[in-house]
């Protein structure tokens, strides 16, 4: 147990420069340009961290990156237990072409530009052919 506490602890002072970086940065950041624009007050580095960290509990979550590795964002991933993937992986070229088909015209459903009604140089195909 203790051999696991101690092996672990560089990494502990690691994360500890970190987000003390981040933090500074933040203040700086913070300081320099949210009174200019808004004209919200300066604010001090213990709230900084506590931006940061409402940030990081807002945008990212409190656990890892385990909801980003299943589609292959995050270190871990690559993909691996993504039931999209999975089912993409084992269709066949056809039902590839069609699923693509299908989200074209749901994109031209809700106001999108359509490009299977226009040719290769861009223009129009006309309907009346």
């Amino acid at each position: 147990m203790k051999k696991l506490f101690f092996s672990r602890l560089p990494y502990a002072g690691i994360f500890l420069v970190i987000i003390a970086l981040f933090g500074g940065a933040v203040l700086l950041l913070w300081n320099w340009l949210f009174p200019a624009i808004f004209g919200l007050p300066e604010i001090s580095y213990i709230q900084a961290v506590g931006l940061l960290a409402l940030a990081r509990i807002l945008f990212g979550g409190i656990g890892g990156s385990r909801r980003l590795a299943g589609i292959g964002l995050a270190g871990g991933g690559r993909g691996h237990n993504n039931p999209f993937r999975e089912k993409w992986m084992q269709m066949s070229d056809e039902e590839r072409r069609e699923f693509i088909a299908k989200r074209h015209g749901l994109h031209d459903f809700w106001g999108g530009h359509n490009d299977h009604d226009h040719d290769k140089n861009g223009k129009k195909e006309d309907d009346t052919k």
